[in-house]
């Protein structure tokens, strides 16, 4: 509903104003520089802790919602084609694909030879009572008028947060780290945030 009046609003913006103004509807959007309170970098920063000896569990709620992610620099390229069109428009920034947070925590868990059954638990006190199951995006429209193309895919994703980043930062480095990964990640070094301390927030 939001998103449907924030459009409205720029279309009318758009002619009473003689403003080029475009709606971009951005789907899960994560990279390294993604804050430690989110979902996504909760989980790879406590396996980052988990290898270095200083946390044991991961408390986590509903295992089951699925998610449509992607990495946070293939949308900002998509919201910079938006802006080159020579009429605005409304676009969906998405992968298309959804996955359960389950398949999430393998991706992660795995690249540390670690099983996340081991080290996962459930609290209730983290179930949202508005939670949506599936989100899911539809960029098609991006992906024919802007040429649209996304490169980096869940699992790099996944490797470039837990391998590159959060296991970096601890100063644990890991030999199944590739030279490919090892490169998108070099431009977002300066913005991993720092580890200030080994205690769980």
């Amino acid at each position: 509903m939001c998103q449907s009046l924030r459009s409205l609003a720029n279309g009318k913006l758009s002619r009473i104003l003689y403003l080029f103004a475009c709606n971009g509807i951005v789907f899960n959007h994560e990279s390294p520089r993604r804050g430690e309170t989110f979902f996504t970098r909760k989980i790879t920063r406590t396996i980052a802790r988990i290898i270095a000896g200083t946390q044991k569990e991961l408390f986590l709620g509903n295992l089951y919602s699925r998610r449509d992610w992607g990495h946070a620099k293939d949308y900002v390229k998509a919201i910079w084609l938006m802006l080159q069109q020579e009429q605005p428009g409304d676009y969906v920034m998405a992968t298309g694909k959804t996955h359960p947070i389950r398949e999430l925590l393998n991706f992660s868990f795995s690249y540390v030879h670690l099983n996340w059954e081991d080290y996962v638990a459930f609290d209730k006190h983290y179930l949202r009572p508005t939670e949506i199951d599936i989100l899911l995006g539809d960029p098609t429209k991006a992906k024919i008028k802007l040429e649209w193309k996304l490169y980096v895919t869940s699992e790099k994703l996944v490797h470039l947060m837990v391998v590159e980043a959060d296991l970096a930062v601890l100063g644990i480095r890991r030999p199944n780290g590739n030279v490919e990964n090892r490169t998108l990640l070099v431009k977002d070094n300066v913005y991993i945030r720092r580890s200030t301390g080994l205690t769980v927030n």
